[in-house]
């Protein structure tokens, strides 16, 4: 079985954990280079995750620079 974005969207009980979930598969689809920043940014807004979401959600430290990084891209 095989997980879909509309799989990914649905929140859990442990909002950093769905928030960590969820921007760690993004960015790695970022790095593949199969999303943009318009549509990255877009699928955060639509899942209703923010910057201070992020911070809060236990992501490493790399994780965290590179993310504020294409935040100021975007």
């Amino acid at each position: 079985m095989s997980l879909t974005m509309k799989d990914l969207m649905q929140p859990t009980a442990d909002k950093a954990a769905y928030v960590r979930g969820f921007v760690q598969c993004l960015t790695l689809q970022r790095c593949l280079g199969l999303l943009d920043l318009t549509t990255f940014f877009a699928l955060l807004f639509e899942a209703g995750i923010g910057f201070p979401d992020v911070m809060r959600s236990g992501l490493n430290e790399e994780e965290i620079i590179q993310l504020r990084e294409w935040w100021k891209l975007k």
